[in-house]
């Protein structure tokens, strides 16, 4: 009996010891912050990404623009050389007085081509009738902030600050935008 008695005793110790406490008032007041703590830290980390989801998504965007640029900076590398010396404007003259006007990309990619080249009054006349026939086009803002660095690279301090503050103030968020305010303190420092 005595040996009965003494497998129930250390039966029901052993499985005391194995069995988890009740919760008790203070286990939950404890457990409350931490429950609400990985709540607001789920409430984070969706937050992030969410915010990842939208930055990479600018990333590709950015990254097809970079492709097109690189595309046409190819196109305008391998244009043949002979007219180089001529005047751009010559070509889209022609085709306006000719009353079929050049397509926005012909026009704008011959202007920046003047632009690289060196080519300023050329650059100039191509980026003013850029935005004289498409006003409204995406590369506005990229076509005043150019339109006005070859006006400075002239030696046309007044026009080019018209110009660089047209885009600061109606392009906003162009990313030429900053670049532009930073062209105006220049040429408003001198």
């Amino acid at each position: 009996m005595r040996r009965t008695i003494a497998t129930i005793a250390l039966c029901s110790l052993w499985l005391s010891y194995g069995c988890a406490p009740a919760p008790t008032a203070r286990n939950t007041s404890y457990a409350r912050p931490l429950e609400q703590q990985v709540q607001s830290q789920k409430q984070q980390i969706e937050s992030l990404n969410t915010l990842l989801a939208q930055l990479t998504q600018r990333v590709d965007e950015n990254q097809q623009i970079l492709v097109a640029i690189q595309q046409q900076v190819e196109q305008l590398k391998s244009q043949p050389q002979a007219g180089q010396n001529q005047p751009a404007a010559t070509a889209q003259t022609t085709a306006v007085a000719s009353g079929t006007a050049p397509s926005a990309t012909e026009i704008y990619r011959q202007a920046f081509a003047d632009y690289t080249q060196g080519q300023y009054a050329a650059a100039e006349r191509g980026f003013e009738q850029f935005l004289r026939f498409y006003p409204e086009n995406p590369f506005a803002a990229t076509a005043y902030y150019r339109l006005a660095e070859a006006q400075q690279s002239q030696g046309k301090s007044q026009q080019a600050l018209t110009n660089f503050a047209n885009v600061a103030s109606n392009y906003p968020d162009a990313h030429k935008a900053p670049d532009a305010l930073l062209k105006m303190a220049i040429l408003l420092k001198n």
